[in-house]
């Protein structure tokens, strides 16, 4: 079977279950990531808001409860039946507003800052609530609210919507505004977006559409080296270095995205031009590919309704260019603006898919909103990071003016394991060195621009874990290689019955010819689909329960085999001799 083959029997499986589920495809693209990494933060949206003033903290939780009755979103779970997850809505509230106080403490900021560094990545329990409200009171007159969600009901314009009704019906409660044409959500406008988005997807024109990108993305691009360097292992942490451009740097930059070939039809969209052409370009220069992909989140917010939705979010979808070293930075820049109207005018809800996912490795988030402010009070917003993010995403930036204050705030999340310190800093001084470039519309050729170059080798590459030799144990895991074995070199080859009815399957899900006992099965090849393959695989095989979380904690042949095996006993024990007997025959 063929990689093509199986990335088509992934998506085939994915629509059967999406069938079953309630879930639309980026929610469920989404909650599999979680299961796959059930202890990590990495969908935690955190916003912090610092409220200075005379705040009455009882309207505040009284507008909490008003905009939690009327938007679904903040009061859903998500239960599995029989593997298949669902959205749920339980009628009473279970997300009220906590109200914690620091200012007893000797230093109440200090204090609230260091609990906000435990609180940002807990990770939430999906069965039990996906949407977590605290009001936090470091004095008299300084609050800080917090709002934590899971990214499967959120996203940032419905933080936007969140902060917008909270804000209005604070001001009705306090009587700072009436309540007339006040807007708290309306129940039912979420379901009733997934439902619509679920009946489109069976629309002719979702099936073009679904066809344009299957034969775009039908070749994933080659994975990214970064200054030579390439990762290994499913760590997900991520560290953030924020860098903020003043409002009369801003209006510079906005001046010069006015201009050819970066002017599109609204002042954000030539800013976003601006700057993927300045991310195109610094890619290009920091991994020597020419073949580059950046992910564009799209909001796919097309109708009245689903702009004022609550618990809808955006999908991610590719912009490829192809970057000529030897072109000026404006050849690049009218392509890259090609480009993204291109993926703008084909990209709609429901339509990405896993293959899309993994053709890119970096993702610019332009996010051209304002937070609302609240009656008689100075505001103050922080979108706080959890420290973590999904495998596959080597940078992420985030580009902001939440407080609207003309100015911007660039937010390069970097994927810890393959950028140490020192080329964070570096990757945020060559980009800046093209944004310069950019500004003063260079003739030089991209091969010749002159960036800075750092004080420490660049052409290294992060060493994969060792690997076991036969007859020894698997190396134990750490925090930066994360829990997996790593594929290539030699390995042993699988041993006993359960060993060689796993390796079957793998060759089979993974369409390769003898894994070895040893080999990682992410690093095989595996994907978020095939792993849930793979478990359904082993349950039907072994006839025994078998958790997802298991194969994010041994992702070996020889580590699942343990496992199997444990579980065997046990259900041998508790049988008659004739039904042993039948279950071992059956076990070969």
């Amino acid at each position: 079977m063929s990689k093509q083959q199986n990335t088509a029997g992934e998506d085939q499986w994915l629509d059967a279950v999406e069938a079953a589920s309630n879930l639309n495809r980026s929610q469920f693209l989404i909650w599999l990531g979680q299961k796959l990494a059930p202890a990590s933060p990495l969908y935690n949206m955190v916003f912090e808001t610092r409220l200075q003033g005379p705040l009455d903290a009882a309207a505040f939780a009284g507008a909490w409860d008003i905009v939690v009755a009327n938007n679904e979103a903040l009061r859903a779970i998500i239960e599995e039946r029989g593997g298949v997850p669902r959205w749920v809505c339980p009628p009473q509230a279970s997300t009220s507003l906590v109200r914690i106080a620091f200012d007893h403490e000797h230093d109440p900021a200090a204090a609230y800052e260091a609990w906000l560094a435990a609180d940002k990545t807990k990770p939430f329990d999906l069965a039990r609530g996906l949407t977590r409200s605290i009001l936090i009171r470091l004095g008299p007159e300084e609050h800080v609210w917090f709002l934590n969600q899971h990214h499967l009901v959120t996203d940032a314009w419905s933080c936007t919507l969140i902060r917008r009704r909270l804000a209005g019906a604070y001001a009705r409660l306090t009587g700072a505004a009436t309540g007339a044409g006040e807007d708290t959500g309306t129940p039912g406008d979420s379901e009733a977006c997934r439902e619509e988005e679920r009946a489109w997807r069976g629309s002719e024109q979702a099936a073009e559409l679904r066809a344009y990108w299957s034969e775009r993305t039908q070749a994933t691009p080659p994975r990214l080296a970064f200054f030579g360097h390439t990762a290994h292992g499913r760590d997900n942490a991520t560290r953030r270095l924020q860098q903020r451009l003043s409002p009369r740097r801003v209006a510079a930059v906005t001046e010069a995205a006015g201009q050819p070939p970066f002017r599109g039809i609204t002042p954000a969209q030539s800013l976003a031009n601006l700057l993927y052409t300045a991310m195109f370009a610094w890619l290009a220069r920091a991994t020597g590919e020419s073949r580059l992909v950046i992910g564009m989140p799209v909001h796919n917010r097309a109708s009245r309704r689903q702009r004022s939705t609550v618990g809808l979010f955006m999908e991610i979808f590719p912009v490829e260019v192809t970057v000529d070293m030897d072109a000026r930075l404006s050849d690049l820049g009218g392509r890259v603006a090609a480009a993204m109207l291109e993926t703008l005018a084909r990209a709609r809800a429901g339509i990405s898919d896993s293959a899309m996912q993994r053709s890119f490795e970096v993702v610019i988030n332009f996010l051209p909103m304002t937070m609302p402010g609240f009656p008689g009070l100075e505001h103050s917003t922080r979108w706080v990071h959890a420290d973590a993010g999904d495998v596959g995403h080597r940078l992420r930036l985030p580009v902001h003016d939440l407080d609207g204050t003309g100015g911007l705030t660039l937010e390069f999340e970097f994927a810890r394991q393959l950028f140490p310190p020192a080329l964070r800093s570096l990757a945020v001084e060559q980009f800046n060195a093209i944004v310069e470039a950019l500004l003063a519309m260079s003739d030089v050729p991209l091969s010749a621009l002159s960036l800075p170059a750092g004080e420490q080798p660049l052409a290294r590459t992060v060493a994969p874990p060792a690997r076991p030799r036969a007859g020894t144990a698997a190396p134990e895991a750490t925090e930066d290689s994360g829990a997996d074995g790593q594929a290539g070199g030699e390995s042993a080859p699988p041993e006993g019955p359960v060993e060689t009815r796993l390796a079957a399957l793998w060759r089979e899900l993974l369409a390769i010819e003898d894994p070895g006992r040893h080999d990682s099965f992410f690093d095989l090849g595996g994907a978020s689909l095939t792993a849930v393959q793979l478990i359904a695989e082993i349950e039907e095989a072994f006839g025994i329960d078998f958790p997802l979380e298991r194969l994010f904690d041994a992702p070996t042949i020889a580590g699942l085999a343990s496992r199997i095996e444990a579980d065997l006993l046990r259900e041998i024990e508790a049988l008659s001799d004739d039904e042993a007997a039948a279950l071992l025959r059956k076990l070969g």
